[in-house]
């Protein structure tokens, strides 16, 4: 079984992250004291998760005026991963994302766009200008 997906490791990762989501500028000394996780434990998991994009930090995003505008995209790809690995490379794509739910894939982009003809396309569910945005914190899930 892969480190990462260990029951306790995954227990480990989410109390770091529910430390660095309520207190942004909390030491590793901090949060080694909360968790009794040792502070060499504590970095390597931090790393780990920052890494492997487990854990991302804040990101600071444009907000729509008249003269800026972004724009969502909810849609279903046949493969997203491969939907999700093509969108780095695509010309005003800001950000995009895999997802589970009604639509496998997020994409946010400066200019309108036709994704209509990409290999793999099946629909959008939503698309229109982005306002605001808001990540809730997640909660553990042991499946």
């Amino acid at each position: 079984m892969d480190n990462a997906l260990q029951p306790g490791k995954i227990k480990d990762y989410y109390s770091i992250f529910e430390l660095v989501y309520q207190y942004p500028t909390t030491t590793v000394y901090n949060i080694s004291q909360r968790t009794t996780l040792g502070r060499r434990t504590v970095t390597k998991y931090l790393q780990e998760m920052y890494t492997t994009y487990t854990m991302m930090g804040p990101q600071v995003r444009m907000k729509s005026t008249e003269t800026y505008k972004e724009y969502v995209y909810l849609m279903n790809f046949n493969d997203p991963w491969a939907a999700f690995k093509g969108f780095k490379w695509f010309p005003h794509v800001v950000y995009n994302a895999m997802t589970f739910g009604d639509w496998n894939t997020m994409v946010i982009t400066d200019n309108r766009m036709d994704f209509s003809q990409l290999k793999g396309f099946c629909n959008i569910v939503y698309s229109g200008i982005k306002y605001c945005s808001y990540t809730p914190r997640p909660v553990l899930t042991t499946w």
